[in-house]
């Protein structure tokens, strides 16, 4: 039995482990959503996605701050995604 993190729901599978976070499927729905959301809004200003992350992410920090990770770390995972998408 696991205990999400962010919703307090328990539930036997599906979780999703984040650093030291426990996800249920739907909130990690939700933080995928809005992750991919960020990146794929960035991707629209071409040599400019770093910094327009930098934006989107604060813009949204209300939202992703539910989900209890540093928002460091999330700027970094979605760096990482704009990176291997330009591959």
């Amino acid at each position: 039995m696991f205990k999400c993190s962010v919703c307090g729901k328990e539930f036997e599978s599906g979780a999703t482990i984040r650093g030291t976070r426990v996800f249920c499927p739907e909130c990690e729905d939700e933080y995928t959503d809005l992750l991919n959301e960020v990146v794929f809004n960035s991707l629209k200003k071409p040599g400019q996605e770093i910094e327009e992350i930098d934006t989107l992410v604060d813009n949204n920090k209300a939202k992703f701050d539910k989900f209890k990770i540093p928002i460091s770390s999330i700027k970094m995972e979605a760096a990482g995604m704009v990176m291997r998408f330009r591959r």
